[in-house]
């Protein structure tokens, strides 16, 4: 079967190239895929891992093979999390790899997270050269030119743990008790044993590799009602929850209550802020708590377009101390994963257990708003024609086009986060604003707005 470049399940962006199987990746146009990323990267060996996906084991064999074949060396790291294959491709100084993950999408989908020199994800002109390379003829290599494949997953996982651990400056946790949840996916190898490595006591759930997903994949509040339970059945701190290839973390409090991801960012800031100097990046859809975790200690605030490459890219420019994205993704510039990371995560979140041990104290810190995300059919919509329309409703608000449409009023309250989606056929829509009436009331209007466009 040929790539079909033209599906509309098929999406190219900074986040990669994602589809679903076998529609749009499949044995038949794999080699094509792998072969596309081979000539899109410098000489050298490449790594590649995945997460628990019915495909994935499949997928990584005959990337691997195709890698071989066409002379690459490959260090297969099997299931392991994104960030984890990230800070290994920078610690050894690989050209690049593949995370076979498509993240928090359903299990039918399968995708290439398309990671290049330093560990960071491809950028704007290395997606493009990607996607160039697909409609080129193929060069194979020579028959007497074949690479090896090396499994060095024990190596990546071990050097991840140590690097947060030395970084962050970690000391073991007496009496701490924390539940995890790691969606039998690639958190189940690491999110564990960086805990024991704390002497904290863990309990989990959905903590074995399985090959397909025991709970919804993405960890929002309605799929995470066992780890709760499992959180109240041990009187434990907190719980952890990860998504398939845990570069996402979502927290629930002692109470057993899921606090949403947009509070890990904020949180683990302050934990960081305590500790360094300079300022924060977040992207144009992340919660108004990280303003506020700023404030508390006089640094600045800067937003940038939706997806890790373009938020790493802006810490870059800015020299931030810390950012991330309000999908609970912590992206921590002094580590080699440079980008969403949950086990840095887990360590900023450790460091304020460690100062008092009362999770929902730090949050008080933040106090609250309301933030709603829903989501469109994007097929037949003129998003140009929604954007004006909008607009025209929030005359008052302030007009920021550099993603979709952002509007915001002067004080960062309420905000309107309106874009197409990276990873599916969507429209994205997120409001946040200080009371939820108000919330709901903008997200009224704007789906009125929406069904009048179809």
């Amino acid at each position: 079967m040929i790539l079909n470049l033209k599906s509309p399940s098929l999406k190219f962006s900074i986040s990669g190239l994602r589809g679903i199987y076998p529609i749009d990746i499949n044995p038949g146009n794999l080699p094509i895929l792998a072969n596309a990323l081979n000539h899109s990267l410098p000489k050298g060996p490449l790594a590649l891992a995945r997460d628990n996906r019915p495909t994935g084991k499949a997928i990584e064999q005959i990337v691997a093979g195709t890698l071989n074949a066409c002379g690459r060396d490959v260090h297969q790291l099997g299931l392991i999390p994104t960030p984890t294959i990230k800070a290994y491709i920078n610690r050894n100084e690989l050209p690049g790899g593949i995370m076979i993950s498509a993240s928090h999408n359903p299990v039918e989908y399968t995708a290439f997270k398309l990671i290049g020199k330093q560990g960071f994800f491809f950028n704007q002109s290395q997606n493009q050269k990607f996607h160039n390379m697909l409609s080129l003829e193929q060069n194979w290599g020579s028959y007497n030119r074949q690479g090896k494949t090396l499994q060095n997953a024990e190596l990546a996982i071990s050097n991840h743990i140590e690097e947060v651990i030395a970084k962050l400056e970690l000391r073991p946790v007496k009496n701490l008790r924390i539940a995890i949840d790691c969606v039998g996916a690639a958190a189940t190898v690491i999110a564990e044993r960086f805990l024991r490595r704390l002497s904290v006591q863990v309990f989990s759930v959905h903590n074995t590799e399985t090959d397909s997903f025991p709970r919804p994949p993405e960890p929002v509040p309605s799929s995470l009602k066992k780890l709760s339970q499992l959180v109240i059945a041990n009187q434990c701190h907190l719980g952890f929850a990860f998504d398939p290839d845990a570069d996402r973390l979502a927290i629930v409090n002692a109470q057993g209550k899921p606090v949403g991801e947009e509070l890990t960012l904020p949180l683990c800031a302050m934990a960081a802020f305590k500790v360094r100097q300079g300022d924060i990046v977040v992207n144009l859809s992340t919660s108004f708590l990280n303003q506020r975790a700023a404030d508390l200690f006089g640094r600045k605030l800067y937003r940038a377009k939706v997806g890790e490459a373009n938020v790493v890219h802006l810490m870059i420019r800015k020299k931030a101390a810390f950012g991330g994205e309000g999908n609970g993704g912590v992206i921590d510039p002094q580590l080699f994963s440079f980008g969403r990371d949950s086990i840095a995560g887990m360590g900023w979140i450790l460091k304020l257990l460690n100062e008092k041990p009362d999770l929902d104290s730090h949050i008080q810190k933040l106090g609250t708003t309301s933030m709603i995300k829903t989501s469109l059919k994007a097929v037949g919509q003129n998003l140009p024609q929604i954007f004006n329309k909008v607009k025209k409703e929030f005359p008052e608000f302030k007009v920021n086009e550099k993603d979709g449409l952002h509007l915001s009023q002067k004080a960062g309250l309420p905000w309107i986060h309106l874009r197409g989606s990276n990873t599916e056929p969507i429209i994205r829509l997120i409001v946040e604003s200080y009371r939820d009436s108000t919330s709901r009331s903008i997200i009224k209007t704007i789906e009125k707005l929406l069904k009048h466009q179809a």
